[in-house]
This record gives C-alpha cells, structure tokens and sequence, in this order.
C-alpha cells in the first residue's frame, strides 16, 4: 500500500498482521503525518524491532520520518536477513 494517510487506522491492521503467517505487508505512509501519528508508528516499529521471537510474518513500514536505523533494522528483518 502506497501513500497512505494518516486515517489509517495502524493499529488494528497491526493487530491482525500478529495473526498473520502467510502473507507479505509492506505500507508506504505519506509525507504529511502528524507526530502524534509518527510516533504511534514509531511504537509498533518499536515493538517489532524488540521483539525476540516473531510468530508472524513482519511487516515492512517505511515513513521518511522513522530514524533511519529503525527503517533499516525493520527491512532486514522483513526479508530475513
């Protein structure tokens, strides 16, 4: 998904991507988000990165906003490097 607002509502898809085993999520978020938006995306960013086991597929999230480390960490571990 591509461009996407910050309607979105993040945290309920995050919820169902936990429950995710199959299926591939990659979201490009708009320039334009609020930092209480970031910042919520930030935290599920956060969540994932700390986690120590996965038992679902993890998501890519790309926002030009995220620290760059973050971004990085978060794509490596998206395609399992």
């Amino acid at each position: 998904m591509y461009l996407i607002p910050e309607t979105f509502e993040i945290e309920q898809i995050f919820t169902h991507i936990k429950k995710n085993k199959h299926t591939n999520f990659e979201f490009y978020f708009c320039n334009q988000l609020s930092d209480a938006y970031k910042n919520r995306l930030e935290t599920i960013i956060d969540e994932i990165i700390e986690a120590e086991n996965h038992e679902y597929k993890i998501p890519y999230f790309h926002c030009g906003e995220i620290a760059p480390q973050k971004q990085n960490k978060l794509y490596q571990l998206y395609h399992n490097l």
